[in-house]
């Protein structure tokens, strides 16, 4: 939910710059990129403007925490991972001792 909400408080200007350079949905490939929660958070960027007809490119996030439950995760690497998508892949990278990408603990 934090995520989200993170992503609702600038959807608005984001719509609005895409639409400021001419990037309609279908006529424009989006690629995205964050680090920690921002990687969290372009998650659902991607997610989104998929959604309602954005394409979205191979893209690179990094140490994103956990998010979301297993039917979002399904539901991503359908969208993202399948080599039969409209959309690149979105590739996760992390070292792996890096404890960010288990964060939350408890979920």
């Amino acid at each position: 939910q934090g995520y989200h909400e993170s992503y609702k408080k600038f959807e608005a200007t984001l719509q609005m710059q895409l639409e400021g350079i001419g990037c309609q949905p279908g006529a424009c490939k989006i690629y995205v990129t964050g680090h920690g929660s921002g990687a969290s958070v372009v998650s659902l960027v991607a997610w989104e403007l998929s959604e309602v007809g954005y394409t979205i490119g191979t893209s690179y996030i990094f140490v994103p925490p956990k998010m979301g439950d297993t039917k979002f995760s399904k539901k991503m690497n359908a969208k993202f991972a399948a080599t039969d998508s409209d959309h690149g892949p979105i590739f996760s990278v992390s070292h792996g001792k890096d404890s960010l990408v288990r964060w939350p603990f408890d979920a």
